[in-house]
């Protein structure tokens, strides 16, 4: 997404079609721009002793990215008229940079971009600082904290587009494993600054920024942050029209692909929507009879719902229906259910089965969701049907709700359990919607959701009508012994009249 939003990937459209966009985006991946070159400094007191340099780096590479943007701007035809980038503006934003960097001293070279050469010095000079830093060395001259600022600035004065549209740096995976925290602390120096005329935009995993700079001062939510959680809101697809959303963007991403790979066949030709009975999947999971085929997971409806948003994973369904529907170029007709279902299927056992190798609490973590997986799974099949209106359903429960009478629940934990908890939200194993109101008094209540692309691994259903609502004591239960505590929810959830009396939940 944030690719997509960097100016750079859209400066080969029209005028028209880039000024319908509201922001000017720059976008760095902290993955292969930053991991390598700043993830050994593991420590606070390398971190501290190399603090300028951090910050050099940093600013050198948002920067490089800037020139190479105005490279390209200043190639098009429209550049003075649409952007107000003229030779002028060239020279004071290269000027800026170079006196920046203390290099106005550099030769010119005819024949080539003034824009490519500066660029060319900045790259030049990271490369400079990473060396220097590799050997413990520290650089005598060093842009400030506020360079960034000063640039955007410049730009936003002196470039007519700039003026216009908010200067916004995409800092992608902007998370502690690729990025140790104390470095991110001296980092936040530089994006928390409050200028008009720029922004940062961070993606990470939860729980996977440090919200505090290096003099201790702590994210202000209502002044530099505002925190968007995409899997809570992919998960809250309560209304038709977020469904409807969801599944129009699901069925876009796979007809770009297939149009820029010259297929002729279509999302809706060669996966189609998807048809249960009663238009259910949780009823044609709980109905489904002994011998029956194994379709109930097929169709982009299905997919949509299963990937929650996570493009990577929406790809990777994608291709494994292509694999196993044996889909060529020429391909037009659609991948039978049952093949579909299979692919489904097979994804979410390799992402559940993944799960017990993460660092750290892997194997902890593959015993939470195989338990709680299995309670889900259980309930859907052998528990009793709600019943709404003048009709019934089945109990579809992938969601964990406890009630905090007494505080916050993280307070109750141990140190080890606090861990294995962060890590579950972390990993986004579950994850952590928005905190409700608790209907047995005026507390709120925790509540957990369990990430569905692991729900077919359980032949469970993807849609939420109940949950698991349990005391705080239970949640700590849950993190030592997911067995137990899923089979004491288990032996206390109603029953089909004819199973009332059955065995425990790990014997079905």
């Amino acid at each position: 997404m944030f690719r997509w939003l960097s100016l750079k990937a859209h400066l080969h459209k029209s005028e028209v079609e880039i000024d319908s966009f509201r922001i000017a985006g720059f976008y760095i991946s902290c993955s292969s721009d930053l991991q390598n070159r700043l993830g050994w400094i593991r420590t606070e007191a390398l971190a501290k002793r190399f603090r300028r340099e951090i910050v050099h780096y940093f600013n050198l590479l948002l920067a490089r990215e800037v020139v190479q943007t105005l490279s390209i701007i200043a190639a098009r035809a429209d550049r003075e008229i649409f952007w107000g980038f003229g030779l002028a503006q060239e020279e004071d934003v290269c000027r800026f940079i170079l006196d920046s960097l203390g290099t106005t001293s550099r030769p010119r070279i005819q024949g080539v971009s003034r824009l490519v050469q500066v660029a060319e010095a900045i790259e030049g000079e990271m490369f400079s600082t990473h060396g220097q830093m590799l050997r413990g060395l520290n650089l005598t001259s060093c842009t400030s904290e506020a360079f960034l600022g000063d640039l955007s600035s410049l730009l936003a004065r002196q470039v007519l587009y700039f003026g216009k549209k908010r200067i916004t740096f995409l800092v992608d995976d902007f998370s502690s494993h690729r990025l140790p925290l104390d470095v991110q602390a001296i980092l936040n120096n530089v994006i928390w600054e409050r200028r008009p005329s720029h922004i940062f935009k961070l993606s990470s995993e939860k729980y996977g920024s440090k919200l505090t700079d290096t003099l201790g001062a702590t994210v202000d939510v209502s002044r530099e942050m505002v925190e968007i959680d995409c899997g809570r809101e992919f998960i809250a697809l309560d209304d038709s029209d977020q469904v409807e959303r969801a599944r129009a963007f699901a069925v876009e991403l796979l007809d770009n692909r297939l149009k820029a790979a010259g297929y002729r066949g279509t999302a809706d030709t060669l996966i189609g929507p998807s048809r249960w009975p009663h238009s259910s999947l949780g009823r044609a999971l709980a109905e489904k009879q002994d011998g029956r085929a194994l379709d109930q997971f097929h169709g982009l409806d299905c997919i949509a719902q299963v990937c929650s948003g996570d493009v990577s994973t929406l790809l990777l369904v994608y291709r494994r229906i292509f694999e196993r529907g044996a889909v060529t170029k020429e391909s037009t007709s659609c991948v039978s259910m049952a093949i579909q279902h299979d692919a489904i299927v097979s994804v979410s056992r390799e992402l559940f089965e993944a799960i017990k190798h993460h660092v750290p609490c892997g194997p902890e973590m593959y015993s939470v969701v195989a338990a709680f997986g299995t309670l889900v799974r259980n309930i859907l099949q052998h528990g009793r049907w709600l019943k709404k209106g003048n009709t019934t359903t089945p109990s579809q429960c992938p969601r964990i709700e406890l009630d905090q009478k007494d505080g916050a629940i993280v307070e109750a934990l141990t140190e080890g359990q606090q861990q294995l908890a962060r890590e579950l939200i972390r990993r986004a194993i579950f994850i952590e919607m928005e905190p409700g109101l608790s209907r047995h008094g005026n507390v709120t209540t925790l509540r957990w959701h369990l990430r569905r692309v692991y729900l077919p691994a359980f032949s469970a259903a993807l849609s939420k009508n109940d949950a698991v609502k349990r005391p705080v004591d239970w949640l700590k239960y849950l993190l030592t012994d997911p067995r137990g505590a899923c089979d004491m929810v288990w032996k206390c959830w109603p029953k089909k009249a004819s199973e009332s009396e059955g065995p425990t939940l790990f014997d079905l």
